[in-house]
């Protein structure tokens, strides 16, 4: 029961920092390189992204670069860089 429970607790901490990552790297792309669909949505539906644990560095980037489209972003637990 124990070597069960460390396989799963391996399995789940693996699995959790893949997500992690491609859902950081998503994050990252989505905020800086939008596609036209994604961009579109924003304008036309008024979408809003929820982006969550990206570094402040990467928020004042965007802010930056992308202000126009700062009310179509929400940011949360950002990460002190």
């Amino acid at each position: 029961m124990k070597k069960q429970f460390i396989i799963f607790t391996i399995i789940f901490f693996i699995s959790n920092n893949i997500f992690s990552s491609d859902l950081e790297e998503w994050q990252s792309y989505r905020l800086l390189h939008p596609t036209l669909e994604e961009l579109q949505s924003e304008v036309v539906w008024g979408t809003i992204t929820t982006y969550s644990y990206i570094s402040d560095e990467l928020i004042e980037l965007a802010m930056d670069n992308y202000f126009d489209r700062i009310e179509y972003m929400y940011f949360c637990h950002d990460i002190e860089c």
